[in-house]
Order: C-alpha cells, then structure tokens, then sequence
C-alpha cells in the first residue's frame, strides 16, 4: 500500500477545487464565452450539474467496492483486464491534462511576462517545482494547496469587487446567449472540464473512506461552479462576449485594467500546483494499477513524459485547440462514463455468478 498520510475533507475539497478551477486562468472563460456567449455563466451551471450526475456515476463504483481506490474499484469490478484498461485511461487522462496545462501555462508566462526566456527553461523550472512537489506526498501537497485555493479564492472576490467600475451588465443579455440549445448541449458535453473530480477516487485511503471522498468532490464542484460563474461572468461584463470569446487568457486580461501592480497578476502558483495534483494523480493511478509499493522512483519518469507531450504543441492556439476539441470532447466519458460501466459490469458478473451457484446447488 502506498504510503500517503492522511488529512481531512476540507483539505480534499479545495485540493479538488483548484485541480478544476485551474483552467480558469487559461482557457475556461474564454472557451466558455465562445459556446455559449452572454450566456457563460449559465454555461457554468449546466456543466456543474451535470459534472455532479457524473460524479454519483463514481460513487456508485466506490460503494460497491467500499475500502478501494477507483482504480482497484475497476479491477474487482471487470477483471485484470478491462479493470486495468480503465486505469489506462485515468492515465492518459491525467497525463495529456497536466502536459497541456504545462503548455499553457508556460507559453502565458512567455506572453505576458517573460517574453525573451527560452520556453523549454519555463518548463523546466515549473516541472520541476512540480515535481518536487509531488515528491513530497499528498498529504504536504494538499495542505498546501488548500492554502493556495482560499487565498486564490479571495483574491477573485477582490478582483471581483475592484473591477466593478468595468462593469456593462447589458452584455449579459440576452440571458440564454446562443440559443438554449447551444447552451445545454455544450454545458453537457463540456462537463467534462470538471472530469478532474475523479481524483477524488485515488484518495480514498488518506481521506479513510469513500463517503469523505466524494463529499469532498462534491463540495469541490459547487465551489468551482461559484468561482467559473463569477469569473465568466466578469469576464463578459468587463471584455464582451465578442472580445471575451477570441481572447487568450481573458480572466488575466480583466485583471489588467486594475492598476494596483503586478503582484495581483500572478497566479503561476495556481498552475504550479495542478501539476503537483495531476503528477501525484498519475504516479498513484500507475503504481494501484501494477501494485507497486513505491511512488517516488516514477515521478522523474513521468515528469519527462509530460514534458515530452507538452512540447507536442507547437503554441498556445495549438494546444488550446487539442483540449477544447479533444481532451475536453471526451475525458467526460473517461471520468463518468467509465466508472459506470464498470459498476454495471460488476452487477451483471454478480447476477451471473448467483445464477450459476444456484445452478450447481440444484443439480
């Protein structure tokens, strides 16, 4: 067994709300404004929602196999096989995620601080940060992290509050944006920018039981629902929806017009720490899924990994089109679908199992 400490559900809450509220200093608003227009903030609502169905899809699995990761949940439900194929995808979900974030997070930093700094070095130096990090366990990066989330937390409410003076409310209509339909079949589909909630699943021992795990992801949801709503919501008061939806790092961008100096710009530690997140998310679903005792040894392995497939990219439109119409099209099905299907296959192989007893006891 892995040793990862232990600590509470207030710490899981926001070490889950920050790996999906992340995103907000990236690409979320402005991918948000672009589907759904005026209407973003409702965008928010929608993907929440049904970010939560999902997440009842998890706790199913993890209360049919109480005591289990959801990776070792996915083995006991469908077999060494198809249990472990599904750890591959929790895999390639966490790694393509944490590249891409390293990509954009690098190539913002260049835009809009560093422009004359080599990428690769940026990339380095917040990899290996990263690293060092998630080296450290989950129970220091958690800790942490919750630090982190809560000041990020306040600081939007300033930002919020300073900002009002920006403020044209008449860009939040017409209320339903596109159209309703644009805005409940994107919201659907683009729950899967909240997919990260699935880590709640490898932390099930350090939070000693399913029901604190997915309390705490549940929890994370609605605090990212209230964060992605305010800040899309400002975004689209501040810039437009037309503005909003063509511009790169648009929440940075609001934030520009408060000239109150430069530390209130800087959020790279919010980035820093969804790769610690997603670095210790992929190290722990490896090592459950080939039982490894140890998962020290695997973080300069994969580290060089996410490296490798962040430099794939070759800027910041590249990898913003391959998360907005890849990785987010479908880590949904990964992080809800998946785990679903596996408990379904646990019921039938239960049934099959009871029928084929009742079978032998009769013959």
């Amino acid at each position: 067994m892995l040793k990862e400490g232990r600590f509470g559900t207030f710490e899981a809450t926001w070490v889950i709300a920050l790996f999906c509220c992340a995103k907000l200093i990236l690409l979320y608003p402005m991918t948000a404004i672009y589907l759904a227009g005026s209407a973003a903030w409702l965008f928010s609502i929608v993907a929440a929602s049904t970010a939560l169905i999902g997440l009842q899809f998890i706790k199913l699995l993890l209360k049919r196999f109480k005591g289990q990761t959801i990776v070792e949940a996915g083995i006991s439900a469908a077999g060494p096989f198809f249990g472990s194929a599904a750890a591959v995808l929790y895999l390639a979900l966490f790694v393509l995620s944490s590249s891409l974030v390293l990509r954009q997070l690098t190539e913002a930093v260049k835009m809009t601080t560093l422009p004359n700094t080599p990428t690769w070095f940026i990339m380095i130096v917040f990899l290996g940060a990263s690293m060092y990090c998630a080296s450290l366990g989950i129970e220091v990066v958690a800790r942490v992290t919750s630090i982190i989330a809560v000041s990020t937390l306040i600081l939007l409410i300033v930002i919020g509050i300073l900002l009002i003076p920006q403020y044209d409310t008449k860009m939040l209509f017409p209320i339903l944006g596109k159209g309703t339909g644009q805005l409940l079949l994107w919201g659907t589909i683009k729950s899967s920018n909240f997919s990260e909630a699935l880590f709640a699943g490898l932390i099930v021992y350090p939070l000693q039981g399913y029901k604190n795990a997915v309390k705490s992801a549940k929890n994370a949801i609605l605090i990212s629902l209230v964060m992605t709503a305010i800040v899309t919501a400002v975004c689209v008061m501040t810039l437009g929806p037309y503005q909003g939806e063509e511009a790169y790092l648009t929440a940075l961008r609001s934030t520009k017009n408060i000239m109150i100096g430069r530390f209130f710009q800087r959020m790279e530690s919010v980035g820093t720490m969804y790769l610690s997140i997603g670095l210790y998310a992929i190290i722990a679903t490896f090592a459950r899924t080939f039982k490894l005792p140890h998962y020290k040894p695997l973080i300069p392995a994969f580290g060089i990994l996410v490296l490798t497939i962040s430099k794939v990219p070759h800027d910041f439109a590249s990898s913003a089109n391959i998360e907005v119409y890849g990785l987010r099209i479908y880590s949904g099905i990964v992080a809800y679908i998946v785990p679903l299907l596996l408990f379904i296959t646990a019921v039938i192989r239960r049934k099959k199992s009871r029928t084929k007893q009742c079978k032998e006891g009769t013959a």
